[in-house]
């Protein structure tokens, strides 16, 4: 069974990894396994990444949307062409 590790444990991996720049030796210093080491700094990076693109789906959304705003009576045909011509799907 995994054991829970108090949050004081983890943020002194951040800073012994700081100091010795090897896993191995951060494990080997605090007792925890290499993966758990990987683990807890790749879920640190994870948290700091950039947002990611906007999905298609979402553009075709709000692209529908505004088509509609402007003329309520298109047909679902006429936005698809539409929806092709402009964002290019």
């Amino acid at each position: 069974m995994p054991k829970k590790f108090p949050i004081d444990r983890k943020t002194s991996v951040f800073n012994v990894y700081e100091n010795v720049q090897s896993v191995r030796k951060t494990a080997c210093l605090l007792k925890v396994s290499k993966s758990t080491v990987h683990r807890w700094l790749n879920a640190s990076h994870k948290s700091v990444q950039k947002p990611r693109h906007q999905p298609k789906s979402l553009k075709i959304l709000e692209f529908t949307r505004s088509c509609l705003e402007s003329t309520p009576f298109n047909s679902c045909r006429m936005i698809k062409e539409r929806v092709h011509k402009e964002l290019n799907f």
